[in-house]
């Protein structure tokens, strides 16, 4: 891909991130994540495709998501899929690495849109996100409702911590997305510094 640029490292000067793709290469390992600092040193990190079709990871966007400086690259690993969870990364110690959030099924998988209401966003305060998920309601006759769940977290090293959660029941249809920004699609859409 043509790739992105912005201060990943946190140095005031801009760095280009690409995803490099060898089709020669097995596909668990056929995708590289390249940062090129504008210190002449490249870092890199492997990015492993999801278990199903239609999962050609793409760097999406850089932000400024764990509150230090410097932006994280945001990869879409299923951008063509119903599901679209993704990958974030960030520099420490002069390397790529993988962000997490904890107490999760999936630690690795952000949700970046779902055909029930899904998704991801910077909070009010620096280095926090609110991840928010839906299903259909339990234990109704019919599928007219969702069940919500909206968690805050907050950057801890390369993991995200729980602070709170909330739960809400609301109407199948256009309530969730008017009510909550982060499921219409376009994640960590309010955070500072994006590119891309």
């Amino acid at each position: 891909g043509e790739g992105l640029t912005g201060d990943v490292d946190g140095d005031g000067a801009g760095d280009r991130v690409t995803l490099r793709v060898d089709e020669a290469r097995p596909a668990r390992c056929r995708y590289l994540l390249l940062v090129e600092l504008s210190a002449g040193i490249s870092i890199s990190t492997p990015v492993r495709p999801l278990a199903w079709p239609g999962t050609d990871p793409e760097v999406l966007l850089l932000a400024e998501i764990d509150g230090r400086p410097g932006l994280e690259p945001v990869v879409a690993l299923s951008p063509l899929a119903v599901y679209r969870p993704g990958a974030l990364f960030t520099v420490r110690d002069g390397e790529l690495a993988r962000m997490r959030l904890e107490r999760t099924q999936t630690p690795e998988l952000f949700p970046f849109y779902d055909e029930f209401p899904a998704g991801v966003d910077c909070g009010r305060e620096p280095g926090t996100i609110v991840v928010t998920l839906g299903t259909l309601a339990e234990g109704g006759s019919d599928d007219s409702h969702w069940d919500i769940t909206r968690l805050l977290y907050r950057a801890g090293g390369i993991r995200f911590e729980p602070v709170r959660d909330e739960r809400f029941r609301v109407a199948v249809g256009p309530e969730a997305g008017r009510r909550w920004p982060e499921v219409r699609g376009k994640p960590f859409l309010s955070c500072p510094g994006r590119v891309g």
